[in-house]
């Protein structure tokens, strides 16, 4: 349950979410045969995690009915969604949410205003800590609102918030810290509700990000920063179920 993303696929359909996974590592590949030689080359509209996911926008998520989309990102995850939002300013009426977990973006000095306060607003990361899941951190101004992920690290980030994560889609409260102590797995019952785990994996489309250092409790320039359920399948073979509920997309880590 801990090493892989389809817990939280799995608990997105559950919800009736179309979940659009994001293969944002796959930059190059071998061609099919019959289709040129064997060695890699360069995969046309992915030739970066960044472009990889500004293509999947303008050509699948852009064109799909729903009003709505929620985002989960990990580590180098969060530098992807961050470019999206940026490339692409109508994703500011499209994109709810946006829950990243241990995330390594940073805004820059050519960050745009308006887009730093579009993540201050639609916007969680948690982060490494020791704290209780969910504990508020310090948060600098102008950077995206922190809270703890229970665990110290960085690849159990995203398991150890599962439960939070979703009950801040679901629009509940993620102000409160989880009463559960450090450390403890979901309950048998609530994994039959889809509560489950996820970890760093090396490919997949998501919106999540590569792992730069391990982020401390304090927030070093927004490096704790880091798109919601990931796989290792092509966009292609992905494509939203349920377009006219809300999707869920997310990236995964840069590999190891």
């Amino acid at each position: 349950r801990s090493g892989t993303q389809l817990p939280f696929i799995k608990a997105a359909m559950k919800k009736g979410y179309a979940v659009l996974v994001l293969n944002t590592n796959r930059n190059r590949a071998v061609p099919d045969s019959g289709l040129g030689g064997d060695e890699e080359c360069v995969v046309r509209g992915s030739e970066t995690p960044e472009k990889h996911a500004v293509y999947v926008w303008q050509h699948i998520v852009s064109k799909c009915p729903a009003s709505r989309v929620d985002i989960i990102a990990h580590s180098y995850g969060g530098c992807v969604t961050l470019n999206l939002v940026e490339s692409c300013p109508e994703t500011r009426q499209r994109i709810n949410k946006v829950a990243f977990t241990d995330s390594v973006h940073q805004f820059g000095f050519s960050t745009d205003d308006k887009v730093i306060a579009w993540f201050e607003e639609h916007a969680i990361n948690w982060v490494t800590s020791n704290k209780l899941v969910n504990a508020p951190l310090r948060t600098q101004k102008g950077h995206v609102q922190r809270r703890s992920a229970g665990v110290t690290a960085h690849e159990r980030t995203s398991w150890s918030s599962f439960l939070s994560i979703f009950r801040y889609l679901d629009g509940e409260s993620a102000s409160q810290p989880e009463a559960a102590e450090l450390g403890a797995e979901p309950s048998q019952e609530s994994t039959e509700h889809g509560v489950a785990e996820v970890t760093n994996q090396a490919e997949s489309l998501q919106v999540k990000t590569s792992e730069e250092g391990q982020p401390g409790e304090n927030p070093p320039g927004e490096q704790d920063v880091h798109p919601v359920v990931t796989s290792e399948g092509q966009p292609s073979e992905n494509s939203p179920g349920k377009q006219d509920e809300h999707p869920v997309v997310t990236s995964e880590g840069q590999p190891s």
